[in-house]
């Protein structure tokens, strides 16, 4: 396009310079925004683990940071390699381990976590265990009889 556009040496050359440099000044800018989404993706993990019982959709999360859905989709999807709700979900299940191990009755635990049907929470606990939450709750339970 340059070379079409140009009169003369000059301005060919001039063209080219001006591409060059905006070149290393857009890269300059990707490496700012990629340094920005890496840190909001640890803002926003911070966040969820801290506030885990109460995060319960990805508008939970948009409504906090101010960032549109998809936006927070794919920071999930380039800088962890999973999904967000695979992200929750994964969380929300190594908590609820904490909590059943305290004992906590598990409709008690699915309550807090944010589960509105404890029989759901047992559904997803034992997909993503292998085991269901009542048999995680008493392994070992019964070696010690």
């Amino acid at each position: 396009e340059i070379l079409m556009v140009a009169r003369n040496l000059a301005e060919v050359l001039g063209g080219v310079l001006e591409l060059l440099s905006t070149g290393w000044k857009f890269e300059e800018d990707n490496k700012i925004r990629k340094e920005r989404s890496e840190q909001m993706i640890n803002n926003i993990e911070n966040y969820i683990q801290t506030h885990v019982e109460s995060v319960f959709s990805l508008r939970d999360i948009s409504d906090v940071f101010g960032l549109s859905q998809t936006y927070i989709c794919r920071l999930f999807h380039n800088y962890r390699k999973q999904s967000f709700k695979d992200y929750i979900t994964e969380l929300k299940i190594e908590r609820s381990k904490d909590l059943l191990d305290l004992d906590m009755q598990i409709k008690d635990v699915s309550d807090y976590l944010g589960y509105q049907d404890p029989f759901y929470f047992s559904k997803v606990f034992k997909r993503k265990t292998g085991i269901s939450p009542s048999d995680y709750k008493n392994r070992g339970k019964n070696d010690e009889i």
